[in-house]
């Protein structure tokens, strides 16, 4: 994920990242907000579903 991430936040398709062999079964933990939206992370990567097509990427320290 970090070469798709340099700057700590994007956005990437979905196709792309299991073209890549993403797998969103495998994740450490869960981060819910207070509105309800929740952020799936493997250790200090994160990322949030957008819709059936699109995933924002996060760096947890960036």
């Amino acid at each position: 994920m970090v070469m798709l991430n340099p700057g700590g936040k994007t956005k990437v398709s979905r196709e792309k990242l299991e073209k890549l062999g993403f797998n969103f079964k495998y994740y450490t933990h869960i981060y819910e907000t207070l509105k309800g939206i929740r952020y799936f992370y493997c250790y200090d990567y994160g990322y949030l579903p957008i819709n059936d097509r699109e995933i924002l990427l996060i760096i947890q320290n960036k």
